[in-house]
């Protein structure tokens, strides 16, 4: 845990921005710095509006048709091939699975912020420092393999445009499957905690039978649904470990 805060206060003072761009700029392609440098400039901008609107204006209300996405054509169904990485998060699986990201399961940061800001409409300082955030722990600062551990290293570094050194701050890249309590936590809706079955990354069903089980709110399994259920975890898994790593 003191590893994660560490990281976390280091990575929010790596650079101005939630990129720690000035580490990589010899290593990374001048496209895939120059998308860095893009999404940094629209975070200060996003940034800057918010600080001249005033923190009391008020955001606008949740409206499920202007926010759908397609998930036809290019952005079709297909299930995972034999060789195409999942983990334990089901909106980065929902995402490769749809081809938001890449569907092997081996994203770069920019990759990860964008698919998150344009599906889920996850706010880009968000987005971003979750992303680096998880390459971090779970890659090599610039991708992360959203599952375990990539077959071929090779490919995780390609995916970045011209990757030549080694920046693994924490040995090879494991996947973000291998950072439980670190990115991953314990209480999660539907993966069960670390200590109490050894095995944080597979689908709990007797969990999601009970998440689906939930009296469905306004708009399907909002908040209204989601803050109680995560609530009622947090009290099981308390109650039945003496290992949580939230606690």
């Amino acid at each position: 845990m003191k590893l994660s805060l560490l990281c976390s206060a280091t990575l929010f003072t790596l650079a101005t921005y939630a990129f720690p761009a000035n580490l990589l700029n010899n290593d990374l392609s001048a496209e895939a710095l120059a998308e860095i440098t893009e999404i940094a400039a629209k975070i200060t901008r996003e940034a800057e509006t918010k600080r001249q609107l005033g923190a009391s204006i008020l955001p606008p209300g949740f409206d499920a048709d202007a926010q759908r996405i397609s998930t036809t054509g290019k952005w079709r169904y297909i299930p995972p091939g034999p060789d195409d990485i999942r983990g334990p998060c089901p909106g980065l699986n929902v995402m490769a699975n749809h081809g938001y990201l890449p569907r092997n399961g081996i994203a770069s940061v920019v990759q990860m912020t964008l698919a998150s800001n344009e599906v889920f409409g996850m706010g880009l300082d968000l987005s971003a420092f979750l992303s680096v955030y998880a390459s971090v722990m779970g890659g090599n600062i610039t991708a992360a393999s959203i599952g375990g551990k990539p077959k071929r290293q090779e490919g995780l570094l390609g995916l970045v445009g011209g990757l030549v050194t080694g920046l693994d701050l924490l040995g090879e890249p494991q996947g973000l499957s291998a950072t439980h309590n670190r990115f991953e936590a314990d209480c999660s809706p539907t993966r069960a905690d670390l200590y109490k079955t050894g095995d944080p990354v597979s689908l709990n069903v007797p969990q999601f039978e009970q998440l689906y089980a939930m009296p469905l709110g306004p708009n399907g399994y909002d908040l209204t649904v989601m803050h109680p259920f995560r609530g009622k975890r947090f009290k099981d898994s308390v109650a039945t470990s003496d290992r949580n790593g939230l606690v």
